[in-house]
């Protein structure tokens, strides 16, 4: 049974993450958890070196043992992409990678909803470093609802939630929107009377879904 170790950085990422990695079949799904990624870079503005040597020593205990990573935190997912190569051939995958592919072959004019300004950041960059690398325009449209991420940490996911389905309905303008955060990704489960509870003018990514897609064509599981 292969193992896949999922390296959060906060637990508000855990629940839809669990849920959508947890589908997979045959697979033993096993957290690691350091809520001191995202707090060091908070607190200094940006990803410094410490926060970058903290991150791989801690992708280096999870592909010590495991079959593959996926890495949750997208403030990380530039970062991943720069020390891969010193993991060799492991599997380690950025949630939001298969997610940004898709947003980028699929539209042009791309909103970024997000809950937190260096998950913002980190997605922007992402997203116009994948265009470039495939040959396509983007144009990124910044939606930023900070309010959401600090009612979701102090356990009101309601309001969280209600925050990110306002972003969404209010839309205009774009193709497509991504969720930075996959902590966003529970704004869009169904809820009993409707199918999704998001009256978005556009299609809507988010991360675990897709991240989990890629990761059975992986593990071909």
């Amino acid at each position: 049974m292969p193992r896949v170790t999922v390296l959060s950085a906060t637990p508000a990422a855990l629940p839809p993450v669990t849920d959508a990695l947890g589908a997979i079949p045959g697979i033993d799904l096993v957290h690691l958890l350091d809520e001191g990624l995202l707090r060091l870079v908070l607190d200094a503005g940006e990803i410094t070196p410490a926060c970058v040597q903290r991150f791989v020593a801690q992708l280096a205990t999870a592909a010590a043992s495991s079959d593959a990573v996926v890495v949750t935190c997208n403030v990380y997912s530039n970062v991943l992409a720069a020390v891969r190569p010193a993991f060799g051939s492991a599997p380690i995958l950025a949630i939001d990678e298969p997610m940004v592919r898709a947003a980028v072959t699929r539209a042009r004019r791309i909103a970024v909803v997000a809950t937190g300004a260096a998950g913002l950041r980190s997605q922007t960059e992402l997203i116009t470093g994948t265009a470039r690398a495939l040959g396509r325009e983007v144009e990124i449209v910044p939606v930023l609802r900070e309010a959401a991420f600090a009612a979701l940490i102090a356990g009101d996911g309601e309001t969280h939630d209600a925050i990110v389905r306002a972003a969404l309905a209010e839309l205009d303008g774009v193709d497509l929107a991504v969720l930075a955060q996959a902590s966003m990704a529970r704004a869009l489960a169904p809820t009993q009377g409707s199918e999704h509870a998001i009256p978005a003018p556009v299609p809507v990514l988010s991360s675990p879904g897709m991240a989990a897609d890629e990761l059975r064509r992986i593990l071909a599981v």
